[in-house]
């Protein structure tokens, strides 16, 4: 859900991406206000969650574990972990995440593993 215009832009261009990619990306709903109810703290950012190093490198900038399920910076990072963005797009991101090499490489080689099996998947389906 976005929090203003400039996000609501931003998720309006991510999904055109997504659905020039795969026309399943049509199916993606970008919300604006309503009744929206968000998990608790302890079930958000799950993938996040399971790369230490990443989501320790953004809880040592943030406040607590509701700053966390907030940040945008943990929302990308999330999107490189399930293969939702493109490992080439990170040197571009670099800034907006604000995280050490190592943490980078861990969200580099996640989202390499997930293109390749992104390119198995679409190969899979040509044929």
């Amino acid at each position: 859900m976005p929090q203003n215009a400039e996000q609501a832009e931003q998720a309006r261009a991510s999904r055109a991406d997504a659905v020039a990619q795969d026309e399943r990306a049509e199916r993606v709903e970008i919300v604006g206000d309503g009744n929206f109810c968000a998990a608790a703290l302890r079930h958000q950012k799950h993938l996040l969650r399971r790369h230490d190093d990443v989501t320790a490198a953004l809880q040592a900038r943030l406040p607590d574990a509701r700053a966390l399920a907030r940040s945008p910076a943990a929302t990308l990072a999330t999107g490189y972990l399930g293969g939702h963005r493109h490992p080439s797009r990170l040197a571009d991101d670099q800034d907006r995440l604000g995280l050490p090499a190592d943490a980078l490489s861990t969200l580099r080689a996640a989202a390499r593993r997930h293109g390749s099996w992104n390119a198995f998947v679409q190969a899979g389906r040509s044929t």
